[in-house]
């Protein structure tokens, strides 16, 4: 996979940035580069597929020439879902353990380096014949040995990021999706795979607010994404919430808003309000005994209902005069 030159419109030259501020995000995105090869060579070894996604898999294509510009807090890897519980497995062996109260999140401490993998078993707009195609259609960039998602595919899921799951545009995630565009792109199946995925809204906004930051997105695209009808109202809804100030878990509402292709909004939150036993075990270490197990079964829907209602609050509340000027900032 070739990177053709960067599409963006460029008034006049920049100078380089100073490179001594962005030594120790470098240092840290090396750290993890370093750790995931070590953490995929082994899966590898040892029959687990992992594909890299989100900063993981961008730090392996649009900034690998400079990682420095591109931090990242952890490594994000998908394993196939029968593949979950042996990938846990082995990266205990591999001196990772278990982060308290996550489901699948892992790290190690080795002298000054630490490092945290994220496992993930899907995305959750994906469907199981979705996800399959997803698998099939990623590839091992140039210079490279790890799995990344397809250029349509990862630029969907970097747009849905950060509008579903964070309802945010952060600057970090609009330059992203620019360096993204830059790569050898076909719009017209992006354009129906976010459609075919129910996901046109999101990414509608989020290319809209590259396009409008300076990168050329074909128009084409922006027409065929341009809501209609009920999504006018879900785009109307999404842009207030990009709008406002950041909000922590505002994505466990947005996704039930834009369900994708992965369960329906009902199904979505029954699993919210009572989840699989399985998920209780490894969120919950001590969920083991029956007493707990029964504990969390109760009290959980109400636990979720009331964080909902919060969050709402919260989001629907006029932001303070500092988080304001932050946000416009």
């Amino acid at each position: 996979m070739k990177i053709v030159p960067d599409n963006r419109d460029r008034s006049a030259a920049k100078e380089p940035a100073p490179l001594l501020p962005h030594l120790d995000a470098c240092a840290a995105s090396v750290q993890i580069s370093s750790a995931l090869e070590e953490v995929t060579s082994h899966f590898s070894a040892q029959g687990v597929d992992c594909v890299a996604i989100k900063g993981a898999a961008l730090l392996q294509t649009v900034y690998r020439d400079d990682p420095w510009q591109r931090s990242m807090v952890d490594a994000d890897v998908m394993v196939l879902p029968h593949q979950l519980e042996d990938a846990c497995g082995e990266l205990e062996r591999l001196g990772f353990t278990r982060t308290p109260g996550e489901q699948s999140n892992y790290s190690r401490q080795r002298g000054a380096t630490h490092v945290r993998i994220d496992l993930h078993e899907g995305l959750w707009y994906l469907d199981p014949g979705a996800l399959r195609d997803f698998w099939r259609r990623a590839f091992v960039p140039e210079k490279s040995r790890l799995r990344v998602p397809a250029p349509e595919d990862h630029m969907l899921l970097t747009a849905v990021h950060a509008v579903v799951l964070h309802g945010q545009l952060r600057p970090t995630w609009l330059e992203d999706l620019a360096r993204l565009s830059s790569l050898a792109i076909d719009w017209a199946k992006l354009s129906h795979r976010a459609r075919s995925l129910r996901l046109q809204v999101p990414v509608y906004l989020a290319l809209q607010a590259v396009a409008a930051a300076g990168t050329r997105i074909p128009s084409f695209v922006l027409r065929d994404l341009q809501p209609s009808g009920l999504d006018r109202l879900r785009a109307g809804f999404l842009k207030w919430c990009l709008r406002r100030p950041e909000a922590p878990q505002l994505g466990h509402v947005l996704r039930l808003i834009v369900p994708g292709r992965g369960p329906s909004c009902v199904r979505r939150l029954a699993s919210q309000l009572a989840p699989r036993a399985e998920f209780l075990q490894r969120r919950y270490p001590n969920a083991g005994s029956a007493r707990r197990g029964l504990q969390l079964r109760l009290l959980r829907p109400y636990w979720t209902l009331k964080n909902l209602a919060a969050l709402l609050w919260r989001v629907a509340s006029p932001p303070a005069p500092a988080q304001a000027r932050r946000s416009a900032a």
